[in-house]
């Protein structure tokens, strides 16, 4: 069995599970197609189950994942981009336009209204409650 994303014009809208032969007995619609990913595949490095890089081949840069982007000319999935104004890098990771707060003990997430009103602002951060 092999981990498929259904891609409709470039975004992911699902991931199944088949054989390939299953795939090719699905009828074929307008703007969709099947294209076969490796969950253990991120940040263009293979992992084992361990979590750890374990040397293997990366496949197509990361991981599908719903609502992220197939860029079919250059074969390789990506996330779909969290801001305006953030950039891909060379490994098709998007880059924030303010770097990620150096805070260890803290969480943060991204605010892209805050960003978009306040150039200097964009992280915000969040707590968790035990």
């Amino acid at each position: 069995m092999t981990t498929f994303a259904k891609v409709k014009n470039g975004t992911v809208v699902d991931l199944i599970l088949a054989d390939q032969d299953f795939v090719d007995s699905l009828p074929k619609e307008e703007n969709l197609e099947w294209v076969e990913t490796d969950l253990d595949t991120h940040n263009n490095k293979h992992y084992g189950t361990d979590g750890l890089p374990d040397g293997g081949k990366p496949f197509r840069g990361h991981s599908a994942v719903i609502g992220g982007i197939y860029d079919k000319e250059k074969d390789i999935f990506y996330e779909a981009k969290p801001g305006i104004d953030w950039t891909l890098d060379e490994y098709y990771n998007w880059q924030p336009p303010i770097p990620y707060p150096d805070a260890p003990m803290a969480s943060y997430e991204w605010n892209d209204d805050l960003y978009q009103k306040d150039k200097t602002k964009g992280w915000v951060e969040y707590k968790t409650y035990i």
